[in-house]
């Protein structure tokens, strides 16, 4: 039994080892939470746009024209905000609008936030699977 416990507990940190491993990999998806619009507006937050050119997926982007996008976003803080409190609805006020042709940038950075995978499959089963060893284990 302490073998098995062994080998779900190295799966278990494996899965998450992998899955929030690189972490700091997304940390560009808070350019859009638009609680921080109205602080971007004063300052641009270069830091964010800065770990999004270095991670995997800048080369996705020009990002001399996601900066101009999101300074468009940001200089209208107030209607962005009350519009779009989410990353989702700022997708459909951006379709919706038609605005894919004047904000591209900020349109494929939005369809990529919504596409970043928020589970681990593979470690929640592992934590269930645990959970049941726990739970059958005589005392």
């Amino acid at each position: 039994m302490k073998k098995l416990f062994k080998e779900i507990i190295d799966q278990t940190v494996s899965c998450l080892e992998n899955r929030f491993g690189d972490i700091t990999e997304i940390k560009f998806c808070r350019l859009l939470i638009s609680e921080n619009f109205e602080s971007f507006k004063k300052e641009f937050p270069q830091p964010k746009s800065e770990e999004l050119k270095k991670s995997a997926y800048g080369n996705l982007f020009d990002i001399p024209i996601l900066k101009r996008d999101l300074k468009t976003l940001y200089d209208d803080a107030n209607g962005a905000k009350q519009l779009s409190s989410k990353v989702s609805d700022l997708a459909a006020d951006l379709y919706s609008l038609d605005l894919q042709d004047q904000l591209p940038e900020l349109c494929k950075l939005v369809k990529l936030t919504l596409t970043v995978p928020l589970t681990a499959c593979s470690a929640e089963r592992s934590f269930s699977a645990l959970k049941n060893y726990s739970a059958s284990k005589p005392d």
